[in-house]
């Protein structure tokens, strides 16, 4: 149903179905979504926010659209801002009417599609929910409906405003329906559980890369069901999964992440958090191949490059106007400094001079502050610097370029200059060797703890970020570490236990707080 014009005669008829249906209990309303493959859900399913707005789900846990797994490709499940709930609308097996009248020439068919089949589906749960609890109000069958769903496919569900069952996604609303967890969750009465799932256990990591981490957990129980998991990555939501492992990618090589889990059930209690996992990423342990970068040479001139000495690369070379040595390389460790040497090749008096480039960040150019080098000669024929790291540097494989250039004719690093030579190399990034904190957690000094307004953390971690996370995981106060004795005011939080996050780089000291 949907498409009509806006009517006063619809709007009253849902009004007093919802308000007078049985016996002033009201009436569940379910309204397909449409199936045109946009947010436009049509009148009347976005007249009343009391309606259950219903979109279809293909055989793949994905919201059916024209490139979904079923192959039905005319069309897609509506979605968008006022989406409820998904179920299954692909070749669903219905009766039929009799003969040429009916759907199909059959009493039977196999193919029945669109939200329009997905409809009865939430229906029928809505049925079984009040067979089994026939006291419940619509509203609660509708809360039931939302907050026992499945928070299937890839889709990232997270809390939204005006959506107070539970994670929301825009393409699936709350999730898959689940009969079986409806039932249960009516069976102890109108979605009044409050008992919390225990929380996971035994939280390890099953494997790792430089970007992703795998994680696997031991099941938590909850006198109803648990319906999902949230993993969380610091006080940081990073997704939600109905079983006991996951994948958590995007992330930084040579990193250090603390992951803790939370069980929620339908009711949407949430458990304690599981324990802490630390896990370090692979580090990138260069070997590859930097950029590609602009061309560069000089087409001129006895003057060259004869010797690059710089790390582990010790290189020493005839005359070219310009030479691709990427794949020679050497190891450099953030906030270290290595020594630049360039001998120069028949040199013409003291007017040739040394330039050098490095990517830093990787971004495929040598344009970005801090990346061009000048180097002091000390003589004719020899140019060196010490060049430092950037604590800031991008980990993994870069280039580094060198140009001799007769009397600064060619300071830059692109181009042709008319006198000189120019040669790459590759230069691969690691982690700080002497790592940026060195401060142990005894090192940070919390007081008075308990405490019922405010509190000092006495501390050698100036610059650092103080962050202050309730019971919840919800963080509720941040600010820098900007003496070594730093105030931190509590005023309008509740008493409680909270975590307070000292972080410095990608180092991370926790302590716990009590508010009185």
């Amino acid at each position: 149903m949907g498409g009509y014009a806006p009517s006063s005669i619809i709007d009253n008829a849902i009004t007093n179905t919802l308000t007078k249906g049985r016996g002033g209990k009201g009436c569940v309303i379910v309204f397909a979504a449409g199936n045109e493959n946009n947010t436009n859900i049509r009148y009347p399913g976005n007249s009343n926010p009391d309606l259950l707005i219903v979109g279809a789900m293909s055989p793949c846990a994905e919201r059916k659209n024209p490139n979904s797994c079923d192959g039905e490709s005319q069309w897609g499940s509506c979605y968008g801002s006022q989406l409820d709930i998904v179920a299954p609308g692909v070749k669903m097996p219905t009766t039929d009417r009799q003969g040429s009248n009916g759907y199909s020439t059959s009493d039977y068919t196999q193919t029945f599609n669109g939200t329009s089949s997905a409809c009865p589906v939430v229906a029928g749960v809505a049925t079984l929910i009040l067979s089994v609890n026939p006291n419940l109000t619509y509203s609660e069958v509708n809360n039931i409906i939302e907050k026992s769903a499945q928070k299937v496919g890839t889709y990232t569900y997270a809390t939204a405003g005006g959506r107070p069952n539970g994670t929301w996604n825009n393409q699936m609303g709350y999730g898959l329906i689940d009969a079986h967890q409806a039932v249960l969750l009516a069976q102890n009465g109108s979605g009044s559980d409050s008992e919390a799932p225990t929380a996971p256990s035994n939280l390890v990591s099953t494997g790792k890369t430089k970007t992703s981490v795998s994680l696997s957990w031991t099941a938590s129980t909850d006198n109803v069901g648990v319906t999902a998991y949230d993993i969380y990555n610091g006080s940081n939501l990073s997704t939600s999964v109905n079983g006991t492992t996951t994948t958590i990618s995007g992330l930084t090589p040579n990193t250090s992440y603390d992951f803790t889990i939370k069980a929620k059930d339908a009711a949407g209690n949430v458990s304690g958090a599981s324990n802490v996992l630390t896990v370090t990423t692979d580090p990138n342990t260069g070997g590859g191949t930097p950029p590609t970068y602009c061309a560069a040479e000089a087409t001129n001139g006895p003057e060259h490059i004869a010797k690059v000495k710089f790390g582990t690369i010790d290189n020493s070379s005839a005359r070219d106007s310009y030479h691709d040595y990427t794949n020679i390389s050497t190891d450099v460790a953030k906030n270290n400094s290595y020594a630049l040497s360039v001998v120069i090749g028949q040199p013409y008096g003291n007017e040739n001079e040394v330039t050098a480039w490095i990517d830093w960040n990787i971004d495929g150019d040598f344009e970005d502050a801090g990346e061009q080098y000048l180097l002091s000669k000390s003589s004719a024929s020899a140019a060196s610097i010490s060049i430092p790291v950037p604590s800031g540097a991008s980990i993994g494989t870069t280039g580094m370029r060198i140009r001799v250039s007769y009397n600064n004719s060619s300071r830059v690093p692109c181009g042709t200059s008319g006198y000189g030579e120019v040669e790459d190399y590759a230069v691969n990034i690691k982690g700080s060797k002497s790592g940026l904190i060195t401060e142990s957690i005894d090192d940070i000094i919390i007081y008075p703890n308990p405490t019922p307004e405010q509190f000092v953390i006495s501390s050698k971690l100036i610059g650092a970020q103080i962050t202050l996370i309730n019971s919840n995981g919800v963080i509720v106060k941040k600010q820098k570490m900007t003496s070594s004795k730093t105030k931190v005011n509590l005023s309008g939080l509740p008493s409680g236990f909270y975590q307070v996050q000292v972080i410095l780089g990608s180092k991370k000291l926790s302590k716990t707080v009590v508010i009185e």
